[in-house]
């Protein structure tokens, strides 16, 4: 049973973080317009973290990883990724603001975004 759970530990570390994000962006799609500029820079933010906490929890680099990252607000107790998150969905919404109108925006539902 142990050996599953540190298998399973590092994994989950990596998923839940990036699933947890998806569902939140899928809730607030009709508020950045569906810009998938958003997604995208949400994803990296809080996968970077994400893959950080897994490989600390795997014990690859697990002091460098501490000790290097440890500026990231909340990174110490694993929930780093929200900030990161949080951050890139930010850069996401300039990029989007910057970029020309005819970007692709995301269709969730079957719904037309404008």
């Amino acid at each position: 049973m142990n050996t599953i759970l540190e298998l399973a530990s590092p994994i989950l570390l990596l998923l839940y973080p990036i699933a947890i994000t998806l569902i939140i962006l899928s809730f607030t799609n009709n508020l950045f317009k569906g810009y998938q500029s958003v997604y995208v820079g949400a994803i990296i933010g809080s996968g970077f973290v994400a893959l950080l906490d897994a490989l600390k929890e795997a014990n690859v680099f697990a002091d460098f990883i501490g000790q290097t990252f440890s500026f990231i607000p909340l990174f110490s107790i694993g929930a780093g990724w929200v900030i990161t998150g949080l951050i890139g969905s930010v850069i996401g919404i300039m990029v989007a603001i910057l970029k020309k109108p005819e970007e692709r925006k995301l269709d969730i539902g079957g719904e037309e975004v404008s």
